[in-house]
């Protein structure tokens, strides 16, 4: 009897012991699985959180749409027009979000989207050219204050929006929503510029980081747009945005504290992991937080490794586009990094892989300066198997000019490319070969005239 009451009690022992571990093991996975969940709150931007309405469809949305220029036409306030801009713009990346995340795939809706972030780029460049134009700053009129407030806001917002559109396009896709990116950006740092006093840009950037609502985890996606302003603010308040990120990295470092230790290596890998941020943008932000005095151990000894997963990254996304524009374009955004540290050791490997060892480290990046068996992934799609076909040229061959596209002939075919330089009025033509594959180039669509009605 005594023997069968210590087995029950060692059976009940047992069983309790497994229903801890495996009650343990359910709370760990619930908690990565709420850092994939924090990247999506953070991702995630209402109509509400701009504050306007729902963007109609159809017809009602075709009649709001004009009903906004008319009001927009009948505004004479620069201010006013500025807000109307503004909002017109939110209404765009709205649409061009809802299109291309209803069916990525889907060929109209791919139209929609670029369609709808053309007019978004369009509408942002339209504010840009408003605030340029005020009389005033933001100190002597209250409505450009509150103005400018929910510009900054906004901007936040917007690139967090982006962050979300990112997931739903390819590597060429990325690399053309980033210049929507910069651009935004651009326009923020501007009206920052131009309207505010430069002791004054820290404090109004660290008000509107306090009104963007998400997740813990939020002031990552903070210190990255913080990141990115640094290059559109005047020097003099460098200083201050710094310090800016700074607050945003003690911010962060408070929120891993609220996590269990041992989960907080995890979590903070699965929320990178599933982010959709530029990761250049990332590694600089990462840069700062790993700069951050008393910050934690777990995610400081995890930032190497994190790190040189974004050198992957960065690396992959470059090998994949199709476009060698975009590589040039990222590789001179790596060059143009602020940071040395992290441009110029970080990202040393992959300047090696794709630029050519004689490119001085000077001189800005262009398609010419990508090594010739880089370049050379451009010239693999034959237009039509009846046309000639084109070398790809000699390294140097433009050094200090510009590539200019070949025109298309009465067949469909392409000819040579060719070389502009600012000091010479003649044009060097690409050698032409029958035995080398031909690069397709597809047609280039003007949008500087299209109706500003959705």
């Amino acid at each position: 009897m005594e023997k069968l009451i210590k087995i029950s009690f060692l059976t009940l022992a047992i069983m309790l012991v497994a229903s801890l571990a495996i009650s343990n093991t359910a709370m760990a996975q619930e908690e990565l699985s709420d850092a994939t969940s924090d990247v999506t709150i953070d991702e995630t931007v209402t109509a509400e959180d701009l504050g306007i309405a729902e963007p109609s469809d159809g017809f009602v949305g075709f009649l709001k749409s004009l009903g906004d220029g008319v009001q927009y036409a009948l505004t004479f306030n620069p201010v006013k027009k500025a807000e109307l801009k503004l909002k017109q713009a939110n209404q765009s990346l709205l649409r061009a979000q809802k299109y291309l995340e209803a069916n990525p795939d889907d060929a109209k809706a791919k139209q929609r989207y670029e369609k709808h972030i053309k007019k978004y780029e369009h509408r942002m460049a339209k504010v840009q050219e408003k605030v340029e134009h005020f009389k005033e700053v933001a100190e002597k009129n209250p409505t450009i204050d509150e103005f400018l407030n929910k510009l900054t806001d906004q901007g936040f917002k917007h690139q967090r929006i982006m962050d979300h559109v990112s997931d739903f396009l390819d590597e060429d896709g990325q690399a053309m929503l980033q210049e929507k990116r910069d651009k935004a950006i651009k326009t923020l740092g501007q009206a920052l510029k131009n309207l505010d006093k430069t002791e004054k840009i820290p404090e109004r950037l660290e008000k509107a980081m306090d009104g963007q609502e998400g997740s813990s985890l939020i002031h990552l996606k903070n210190l990255e747009v913080l990141k990115a302003l640094e290059s559109e603010v005047p020097e003099e308040a460098l200083a201050g945005i710094k310090n800016a990120q700074e607050k945003s990295a003690q911010r962060l470092n408070t929120a891993f504290k609220d996590i269990e230790a041992k989960l907080r290596k995890d979590k903070f890998h699965n929320y990178l992991d599933n982010s959709h941020s530029d990761p250049l943008i990332r590694a600089e932000a990462l840069q700062v937080l790993e700069e951050a005095p008393n910050l934690i151990w777990e995610i400081k000894s995890s930032l190497p490794a994190i790190k040189k997963d974004i050198v992957k990254e960065v690396d992959e996304m470059i090998e994949a586009f199709s476009d060698d524009k975009h590589k040039a374009r990222h590789l001179e955004r790596i060059r143009q990094m602020g940071d040395s540290t992290t441009g110029q050791v970080l990202f040393r490997e992959i300047e090696e892989k794709y630029i050519r060892p004689e490119v001085p480290a000077s001189s800005p990046i262009n398609v010419d300066s990508l090594k010739a068996e880089v370049r050379d992934s451009t010239y693999s799609s034959p237009v039509s198997s009846g046309c000639p076909k084109l070398m790809p040229p000699a390294p140097g061959w433009c050094d200090g000019g510009k590539i200019i596209p070949g025109a298309v002939d009465r067949n469909g075919c392409h000819l040579p490319p060719k070389c502009q330089r600012p000091d010479s009025a003649h044009n060097q033509p690409s050698p032409v070969s029958s035995d080398v594959q031909y690069k397709r180039i597809e047609p280039i669509r003007s949008d500087s005239n299209f109706a500003d009605v959705d």
